[in-house]
């Protein structure tokens, strides 16, 4: 009696769990989404993170890579740090882009300007970078490691279709299929239970139900009861000759 106990727990706390792993699964995914679509990147406060895809930053950032930016204010940014920023460019409008800073000036009205240019390329790039387009500072880098696959496998559409699509889907069925045996075991209760208070109905009606023998003696009783009215009722009559 104790296993089974312990054993309907066990499966009542790994279904909780995983309903709630579920929800937090299909919340990250939601929020996935609504970043993506709404500005191009996904990002967590102040931090952003971002996919090496071109090779204007090698060899110091190889394709692949995932970078984290930091959101600062344009005046902390120094010579030689790596940026991320939207391109102004015509081509390339709205683009993020990657590019380490090699100049900083000044434009007329007085605002801070960042000349950028990627270690790889031959020039510089053909617009500055003001705060209204800077993204963030690069702080962190995953390297050419097993992170920097992972991360990559991940943040790419078949690995975010295995490592979240996909568990999601076998969570989601988890979640049903204990439902549905859950539902199957009510509905059995139900049935059960009807079953008895159906029995204990017919046992009631059959207790109601006299025999044959208590006929024929309550009709004989009857019978009885009326000859002896009508004799009664003969004696008091008036008698004449």
């Amino acid at each position: 009696m104790k296993k089974q106990q312990n054993k309907k727990l066990l499966k009542k706390i790994l279904s909780s769990a995983a309903t709630a792993l579920l929800v937090i699964t299909v919340c990250l995914c939601l929020f996935v989404v609504v970043q993506v679509l709404g500005k191009g990147y996904v990002s967590f406060g102040k931090y952003s993170f971002f996919r090496v895809v071109t090779p204007s930053m090698e060899p110091n950032l190889m394709v692949g890579e995932i970078i984290l930016t930091k959101d600062v204010p344009i005046e902390e940014v120094q010579m030689e740090d790596i940026v991320s920023f939207r391109s102004q460019s015509a081509d390339m409008f709205g683009t993020i882009i990657t590019h380490r800073v090699v100049d900083i000036d000044r434009a007329e009205d007085g605002q801070r300007r960042l000349l950028t240019k990627g270690d790889a390329n031959l020039s510089v790039d053909g617009r500055y970078v003001l705060e209204s387009n800077l993204v963030g500072k690069v702080v962190w880098s995953s390297g050419d490691s097993a992170i920097s696959s992972l991360l990559s496998f991940v943040s790419g559409r078949y690995g975010f279709f295995a490592c979240i699509v996909l568990p999601s889907v076998l969570i989601l069925a988890l979640v049903l299929s204990s439902s549905v045996k859950t539902i199957k075991q009510d509905m059995k209760k139900l049935v059960m239970s009807v079953e008895e208070q159906d029995k204990a109905q017919l046992a009631d009606v059959k207790s109601e139900v006299i025999s044959s023998q208590e006929y024929d003696q309550m009709c004989q009783r009857i019978r009885e009861e009326l000859i002896e009215e009508l004799k009664a009722s003969e004696d008091t009559q008036p008698k004449t000759e």
